[in-house]
């Protein structure tokens, strides 16, 4: 699966896909979480939860 990079712009998150097309979504990173319809403490606790931050 290609790599997807992103950071925050200035008007949102802007992804950079390969190619170096980027796209500046306009939205922020809690935006983007409610469009995919994902709940944060499930993003949490898929990656580990707090274990996984040290």
């Amino acid at each position: 699966m290609p790599r997807v990079n992103s950071y925050a712009g200035n008007n949102g998150v802007v992804l950079t896909l390969p190619g170096d097309n980027k796209i500046n979504t306009g939205l922020s990173s809690e935006e983007i979480l409610e469009q995919l319809d994902l709940d944060y403490q499930d993003v949490y606790d898929y990656y580990g939860g707090a274990e996984e931050l040290y």
